[in-house]
């Protein structure tokens, strides 16, 4: 249910931290945070659409390559895949979501594209298989031209596209104007960007930048610190986890629990 700015600041005493994960993503992290006494909002900046691709291009693959929760979503929806086939996860966000699929031959490299690169070449040096990177439209790393640029055959498939919201709604902006907001969560460069965006249309860059950022990599945070966000924290490792540690960290100082 939508509460107004005033049920917010009568709960919250300036104590909230907004997340800006796709609408219909923000649960899990939502409410892990809620659990630990923190007061969180959801300002979604994207969506999440599916785009159909032909499966055929998947099961040609020797090797899958997945670097999101949602191009595991699409791995997970695509039936006519053989559970066994090998798969290379960008993280264990990703992976979880392809065991629960049933895919029993997961590697997980350390969360980032740099890192899966790596991993492949340490498990499949030299290999003549096809490798499909199983994507969305807009990636912050081409793994299949990073792939071919060391010898490797690749191919890249998008399963989805992340379509910018374009607007906050009156309760968010209203957050945001009020100073109430202390933190605000980024997991990903496109995130962060379109966030930007929205609180310089409506005037609020000064505003939402009194609160520190949490992110979940340096890259992350050079978008917000380019943009002129001065308090950006790093969490230690890139997972959404580690975000909400560094979040516990500083979690005092800012006042962030209820």
């Amino acid at each position: 249910m939508k509460r107004s700015l005033n049920e917010l600041s009568r709960s919250t005493m300036r104590t909230i931290t907004l997340l800006t994960r796709p609408a219909g993503q923000e649960s899990a992290l939502l409410n892990c945070l809620a659990t630990r006494g923190f007061h969180v909002e959801n300002a979604p900046v994207l969506q999440i659409e599916q785009i159909s691709f032909n499966a055929h291009s998947l099961q040609t693959a020797g090797i899958i390559c997945i670097t999101s929760q949602n191009g595991a979503h699409c791995l997970a929806a695509t039936r006519e895949l053989p559970r066994d086939k090998p798969i290379m996860a960008v993280g264990p966000g990703s992976a979880v979501r392809l065991y629960a699929a049933g895919f029993t031959n997961v590697l997980v490299a350390q969360g980032t594209g740099t890192s899966l690169v790596d991993l492949i070449q340490k498990t499949y040096p030299k290999s003549r298989q096809l490798f499909i990177h199983l994507s969305g439209e807009h990636v912050a790393l081409d793994i299949a031209q990073a792939l071919k640029e060391k010898g490797y055959t690749a191919g890249r498939v998008i399963g989805y596209r992340a379509n910018p919201v374009g607007s906050l709604t009156c309760n968010i902006r209203d957050l945001i104007g009020s100073g109430m907001m202390n933190a605000a969560v980024f997991l990903s460069q496109r995130t962060a960007s379109e966030f930007l965006k929205n609180v310089d249309c409506y005037g609020l860059t000064s505003h939402a930048q009194r609160a520190e950022a949490f992110v979940m990599s340096p890259k992350i945070a050079e978008v917000l610190s380019q943009n002129g966000w001065d308090k950006v924290n790093i969490s230690s490792t890139p997972s959404a986890e580690a975000v909400v540690a560094c979040l516990e960290r500083h979690a005092r100082r800012l006042d962030l629990k209820i």
